[in-house]
């Protein structure tokens, strides 16, 4: 597969791997679509860390947003409480438990 050379090619050559869905692209949710993102990263080659970082900080820092893409006091605070450790095994973050955006928890739909 092309798709896990090219990522290697891209981390090696120390170009900033940004994650992000593509929506109302056929096939993806936008939010949702977002773990499928981060699991293609990690079978391509990422640790589920450097994943996480390409959906937060990374792109956050490419986009200029100097207010999110970290967990510190003063950001906006878009967050997400999981069931497991996504540093160590990237479906965790498909285990959703709680959500908070811009500091406020907010009820998940059903």
């Amino acid at each position: 597969d092309a798709a896990p050379l090219a990522i290697r090619q891209l981390v090696a050559a120390r170009v900033p791997i940004l994650a992000g869905t593509d929506v109302p692209a056929t096939g993806t949710t936008y939010g949702a679509s977002l773990h499928k993102e981060l699991e293609h990263l990690v079978d391509a080659g990422l640790t589920p860390t450097a994943a996480l970082a390409a959906a937060t900080s990374a792109t956050a820092r490419a986009f200029r947003m100097t207010d999110r893409g970290r967990v510190k006091t003063g950001m906006r605070a878009d967050l997400l409480l999981v069931d497991g450790d996504p540093t160590k095994q990237i479906r965790d973050t498909s285990k959703i438990v709680a959500i908070w955006k811009r500091g406020v928890r907010v009820q998940r739909a059903s």
